[in-house]
């Protein structure tokens, strides 16, 4: 008996660890409405990679019963680190320009592979932004909004998911990490 009880305390400590994991990979928080229902994500920010120029900031949404497993994020691209309203477009992290980028992807398996890719729609009325706020320290408060078109590019993974994705009323309190 006293050996069932101890697997049981490792199990549970264990659980207790991904989840602190997640925490410390997505120190800030975001809500919005997505296709007009509730959403909220968690979020990270640091240093646009590969190219050197402003801030990435990625909203990722994690399972609700398993919250270690992402299910779907934004990644927000090359947004310059000062108070101001930026309109992003389909640049991504790696082109070489200073131009800000958007684009929401699905997760699918567990969160571990990849799933649908979604694109920023500009042939709509939305207006596609993240507009920073304000700074304080490593703290950045924000808020967001776009509409995304599922890609053709890649084959479509998730079936069920919708061609069109638009967030709305976003807000955001990201965590700028080295």
């Amino acid at each position: 008996m006293k050996k069932i009880l101890f697997i049981i305390l490792i199990i549970a400590s264990a659980c207790n660890k991904e989840e602190l994991a997640h925490l410390k990979y997505h120190p800030g928080t975001a809500s919005a409405e997505m296709n007009g229902e509730d959403w909220k994500g968690s979020v990270r920010s640091g240093p646009n990679e590969p190219v050197d120029f402003g801030l990435s900031i990625e909203i990722a949404h994690f399972d609700e019963v398993s919250p270690h497993y992402k299910r779907s994020f934004i990644g927000l691209y090359k947004i310059p680190f000062e108070v101001g309203k930026y309109v992003v477009t389909n640049s991504t992290s790696r082109s070489e320009d200073h131009i800000p980028g958007a684009n929401y992807r699905t997760i699918e398996d567990g969160g571990d592979a990849g799933g649908d890719g979604y694109d920023v729609l500009t042939e709509d009325d939305i207006e596609d932004y993240i507009e920073i706020t304000r700074i304080e320290g490593n703290d950045i408060y924000g808020t967001f909004q776009g509409s995304f078109a599922k890609h053709l590019r890649i084959p479509e993974e998730h079936h069920a998911a919708p061609d069109t994705v638009i967030f709305t009323e976003g807000v955001f309190h990201a965590k700028y990490v080295e």
